[in-house]
């Protein structure tokens, strides 16, 4: 198991005994000891114990790693485009607000009393509005009657 453990760690060890007991926590006496029992269980080539199963494991591994890394690369990107996507549209948002204030500021200036136009201020020159306005007395009562009628709200319609 230490073996498979070094393997994992820091990839196949090298076939010196001295370093092999190192790795198992053995005196190399020790080492030579077990050694014929633990070497069936690793390939020995090009001067290292190699095993495919801990190969094959280890390559699943970096697999999803990989996957993982592309994946969070991703996410990531797709996170920061919407984000800058968000921002876009504040500042289009801050912009069209700007755009307004100054359109405003534009009606406020070419209006002869210096308030905005809107269409109540534009249906206050129609001649029905004009007698409505006549129609008001100046005394409370009057005045909410005729707000009432106008409304169509109240006592009288």
């Amino acid at each position: 198991m230490r073996l498979m453990h070094a393997y994992w760690q820091s990839g196949p060890a090298k076939d010196d005994d001295r370093v092999l007991a190192r790795l198992v926590g053995l005196s190399p006496d020790e080492w030579g000891g077990i050694r014929p029992d633990v070497e069936p269980f690793f390939d020995i080539l090009h001067g290292q114990w190699l095993h495919w199963r801990l190969d094959e494991e280890l390559e699943a591994a970096y697999d999803a790693i990989n996957r993982n890394a592309a994946r969070t690369k991703a996410a990531t990107a797709a996170r920061k485009a919407k984000r800058n996507d968000e921002r876009d549209v504040v500042r289009n948002d801050e912009h069209d607000v700007e755009n307004l204030c100054n359109q405003r500021d534009v009606v406020r200036n070419e209006h002869p009393i210096g308030s905005i136009h809107t269409p109540h201020a534009a249906a206050a020159g129609t001649p029905q509005a004009r007698a409505k306005a006549k129609q008001v007395s100046g005394d409370f009562e009057g005045d909410v009657r005729a707000a009432e009628r106008d409304l169509g709200i109240g006592g009288e319609v």
